[in-house]
């Protein structure tokens, strides 16, 4: 579904640089994405850049993160929270250690896996890792239903940020700490 290079933040939460294949490529078999790891063409990668201009100040600020890797210390409670609260469908549960979820049928928004380890510690507030990222809701009602999700859950640490509330922004955190803003 695509071709990646895959990175690792100190947190060890995967950082993956990638470019999707036509999405008539994809492969679905019994309702899930079919998900492998082949070796990458190098060659043919360095061919793509060679002559291009690169820029030494990172990142472009208009990039569009397309999903996200977090290492999570237990992938039920993974997918309880992303999918049956947030509302993610599970795409693929079959690759090793990993749990694969997306909204709109994409292959998938967020991977979560326990490939450090199960049952492990949440990473320290202190940690150079992952901050947060933010999940953009299209629709406001989804928003409402979600901080309903929620709270019905027990989840007593999400909060509207007052600057941020006329905007329709919940910010919370998963089981494992990792904070999640979400914006309509």
């Amino acid at each position: 579904m695509s071709e990646a290079i895959y990175l690792a933040d100190p947190d060890g939460n995967g950082v993956e640089i990638y470019s999707d294949k036509p999405k008539e490529q994809w492969k679905w078999e019994k309702g899930q994405v079919k998900m492998d790891t082949l070796p990458l063409d190098i060659e043919s990668l360095l061919n793509e850049v060679r002559g291009s201009v690169l820029s030494e100040k990172g990142i472009n600020p208009d990039t569009i993160l397309g999903h996200i890797h977090l290492r999570v210390s237990d992938l039920n409670n993974a997918e309880n929270f992303y999918s049956k609260i947030l509302g993610f469908d599970v795409t693929s549960k079959e690759y090793p250690g990993a749990l694969f979820m997306s909204a709109d049928g994409y292959h998938h928004h967020i991977g979560s896996n326990i490939w450090s380890g199960r049952n492990i510690p949440p990473a320290s507030e202190k940690s150079l890792g992952l901050e947060h990222f933010v999940i953009h809701i299209p629709e406001k009602n989804t928003l409402i239903e979600i901080r309903t999700n929620l709270a019905q859950n027990e989840f007593g640490n999400i909060y509207f940020k007052d600057k941020l509330k006329s905007v329709g922004t919940l910010i919370t955190k998963d089981f494992d700490g990792i904070k999640i803003i979400l914006s309509s």
